[in-house]
């Protein structure tokens, strides 16, 4: 299944998307994690940053994400578009911890 090319990379576009009455029909299961929620389950703070959540899943998986882990950034500088690795990863650990049932 395709996301339509004016929905990819857009948030908004991305749930009218599943919510359209085609998707509604194949019942398909989503789940919603927020960023707070994996930030709170892996850090065990929701106000952590980008940062000591990359630094955290660099060290659990070293082989994987340590090479692509960027530099502290600078308040002036933009995110490193690496960050949204870490992003990812945060997301499935977090997913597969609630699936498990693992508090972290």
């Amino acid at each position: 299944m395709r996301l339509p090319n004016g929905f990819i990379g857009t948030l908004p576009g991305f749930f009218q998307f599943f919510n359209d009455s085609s998707m509604k029909q194949q019942k398909l299961p989503v789940k919603v994690i927020s960023g707070w929620e994996v930030r709170s389950r892996l850090l065990g703070n929701e106000n952590g940053t980008k940062q000591e959540l990359a630094e955290l899943l660099a060290g659990r998986f070293p082989d994987e994400l340590a090479s692509r882990l960027p530099p502290k950034r600078k308040a002036f500088m933009n995110t490193d578009d690496r960050m949204d690795i870490f992003d990812a990863v945060g997301l499935a650990v977090t997913f597969q911890n609630k699936r498990m049932g693992n508090p972290s």
